[in-house]
């Protein structure tokens, strides 16, 4: 009622990746990341928590794809392409970091018609503690089993053409307890290739 403000951009990042060992199954690639502040009302978006920077270090293990996962799922030539995510998110002003395991498994059916499954698992860590970075809980008393989210999203891919697509999704909340997350929903998305 009475919204003055419909615009959220809350995911510019810039990064860098670097491929180390590339074998004939696998490609393993650092990723480098730093998320810049959203544009957004605090007040109004509250799950995307404080305006603030973030800084991510991944390691990605690729088999059947190259680093670029838009131009494997629209350019892929082979049967299934996998993907293997794991990062720890520091967030300058969140008295929480995050570490995360994502996971994709791509499959063509058809020329025109791709499978995504997507599976992510992120787990909110206490960083060390500063005036700004703050809360009552502690490393010792982190509950593995708890401060965690569990979410499937499993997708169909439409090949408009050689260079576009168009993507649905349905996700899947499975566990957690954190609120930034929905429980579930659809999502409809146009990816492009360059």
């Amino acid at each position: 009622n009475n919204d003055s403000q419909r615009y959220s951009l809350n995911s510019f990042e810039i990064f860098h990746r670097y491929r180390f060992l590339a074998t004939k199954h696998a490609n393993f690639i650092i990723h480098n990341s730093y998320k810049l502040q959203g544009i957004y009302n605090e007040n109004k978006y509250l799950s995307l928590m404080p305006k603030q920077n973030d800084y991510e270090l991944r390691l990605l293990i690729a088999h059947n794809m190259t680093d670029r996962l838009i131009n494997n799922i629209i350019h892929s030539e082979k049967p299934y392409f996998a993907r293997l995510e794991i990062a720890y998110r520091y967030k300058f002003n969140n008295p929480f970091d995050e570490i995360r395991q994502r996971f994709y498994l791509g499959i063509n059916l058809t020329p025109k018609f791709s499978f995504l499954l997507q599976h992510d698992i992120n787990w909110a860590v206490r960083a060390h503690e500063t005036p700004t970075r703050n809360s009552p809980r502690q490393m010792q008393n982190f509950q593995f089993s708890k401060n965690f989210n569990n979410v499937l999203t499993p997708s169909l891919i439409y090949k408009i053409d050689r260079d576009n697509a168009l993507q649905i999704a349905y996700f899947k909340r499975l566990g957690g307890n954190d609120l930034q997350h929905d429980s579930s929903g659809f999502s409809l998305g146009f990816l492009n290739s360059f």
